[in-house]
C-alpha cells in the first residue's frame, strides 16, 4: 500500500507539473489571437503566482483540517477547473479571472505533498518527488506544441491538459483510503478538535525564526526567479527574435524543463551513497558500536520531536538498531537521576 501510494503521490507531481509551463508556450499563440501586448503574460503569472503563494501560506492550516489526501484532490480539481476555463476564454479579462483558481490550486498541493513526503519517505524520494515535477513541465509544452502543430489552437492544448488533470482528481478521490491506511497515517487524516488544538499551525514569523528558513527563501525566489523568466519568455524568444514556429518555440522551450528534469533525477540518485543504510541514527551505528567496544551500558532513546504528536515516532525501530547492530540487551529510562533497565 505504501509503494501504491507514492506512485499516486508522484502522479499529483506529475499533474502538478504539466501546467506550469503551458502559459509561456502558448502565449506567441495566444497575445496574437487576444490581440494583446506580448508583455500582458506578465500579468497573468503574477495573478498565478499570489494565488499559489496564498495558498501555500493556508497549506498547514488546510491540511490540518481537511488531511492531504483531500487537499491534493481538491487542488487536482480547481486546477482542472482552471485549465478548462483558460480553454474557453475570449478575453484577456477572462483569462485573469481563471488564472485565480490557477494559483491557488497550485499552492496547496505542492506544500502539502512536500511536507507529506518530507515525513514519511527516505530523502532521496524528495528529489524524485521533483523530478515527477520536471516531468510534467516538460510535458506540457510538447502537448501544447502538438496542438498548435495540427491546426487545433492553444485552447485544445488546455483542454488537453484538463482532461488530464480531471483523470488524476478522479484517481485521487480513488486513492483516499490509501493516506489512512498507511503506516503513520494519523498524521495526514483530517485532525479532531482536540489535536488541532495542540497542533497550531506555524505562524509566518515563527518560520521566518526557523534557523536557516530565510536564507532558503532567498535561494528559493532567486531559482523561481531563473525558472519562471526562462519557462514564460522562452517560447515567445524564439517564435520573434529567431522566426521559427509557434508549435517548434512550444516544443524547444520545453528542454528548459528536460534539464531541470534531469539534474534533479541525479540528485535523487546520490541522495544516498551506495551501500549507506536507508535510516541511520543519531548517534551513527558507528558510534554505537565504539560506544559498546569501550564498555558503554546505559543507552537510551528519544524522538527529535518538535510536536507532541512524534514524540514515540520510531522509537521501535531505535530499539532494534540497538539490539542488531551494536548487541545492546537492555535500554534506560530515567527517574531523578537513577536509571532503570529494559530487556531489549
Amino acid at each position: 500500500m505504501t509503494s501504491l501510494l507514492l506512485a499516486v503521490i508522484y502522479l499529483a507531481f506529475i499533474g502538478l507539473g504539466l501546467p506550469d509551463s503551458l502559459l509561456g508556450a502558448a502565449w506567441p499563440a495566444m497575445h496574437e489571437d487576444l490581440r494583446v501586448p506580448l508583455s500582458y503574460a506578465g500579468i497573468l503569472s503574477m495573478i498565478i503566482a499570489l494565488g499559489t503563494v496564498v495558498s501555500s501560506l493556508q497549506s498547514d492550516r488546510l491540511t490540518l483540517r481537511l488531511g492531504t489526501g483531500r487537499v491534493t484532490a481538491i487542488s487536482v480539481g480547481m486546477t482542472a477547473a482552471a485549465l478548462l476555463g483558460f480553454s474557453f476564454s475570449g478575453s484577456f479579462w477572462q483569462l485573469c479571472l481563471w488564472a485565480v483558481p490557477y494559483g491557488l490550486g497550485a499552492g496547496s498541493v505542492d506544500a502539502a505533498l512536500n511536507n507529506y513526503v518530507a515525513l514519511h519517505y527516505k530523502s532521496r524520494h524528495m528529489s524524485w518527488l521533483h523530478c515527477m515535477w520536471g516531468i510534467g513541465a516538460t510535458t506540457g509544452p510538447y502537448i501544447m506544441g502538438l496542438a498548435l502543430a495540427r491546426g487545433a489552437g492553444w485552447s485544445a492544448g488546455y483542454s488537453t491538459i484538463a482532461g488530464l488533470q480531471v483523470l488524476l482528481t478522479l484517481l485521487l478521490l480513488l486513492s483516499l483510503p490509501l493516506w489512512k491506511s498507511r503506516p503513520g497515517a494519523r498524521e495526514t487524516a483530517p485532525a479532531s478538535a482536540s489535536a488541532r488544538e495542540q497542533r497550531k499551525p506555524l505562524s509566518l514569523a515563527a518560520v521566518l525564526g526557523i534557523p536557516g528558513a530565510r536564507e532558503i527563501i532567498i535561494a528559493f525566489f532567486c531559482y523561481c526567479a531563473l525558472e519562471q523568466t526562462c519557462g514564460l519568455w522562452a517560447s515567445s524568444f524564439l517564435h520573434l527574435g529567431h522566426g521559427m514556429t509557434e508549435e517548434r518555440a512550444a516544443g524547444l522551450a520545453a528542454l528548459f524543463f528536460l534539464g531541470v528534469t534531469a539534474g534533479r533525477a541525479a540528485s535523487g540518485s546520490s541522495a544516498r551513497p551506495a551501500g549507506a543504510p536507508d535510516h541511520d541514527a543519531l548517534p551513527s551505528r558507528a558510534i554505537l558500536r565504539l560506544c559498546k567496544d569501550l564498555g558503554g551500558r546505559l543507552v537510551t532513546v528519544g524522538s527529535d520531536a518538535h510536536q507532541p504528536r512524534y514524540l514515540t515516532d520510531h522509537i521501535q525501530d531505535a530499539c532494534a538498531i540497538l539490539r542488531d547492530e551494536p548487541g545492546f540487551s537492555a535500554i534506560a529510562t530515567f527517574s531523578r537521576l537513577t536509571p532503570t533497565l529494559h530487556a531489549l
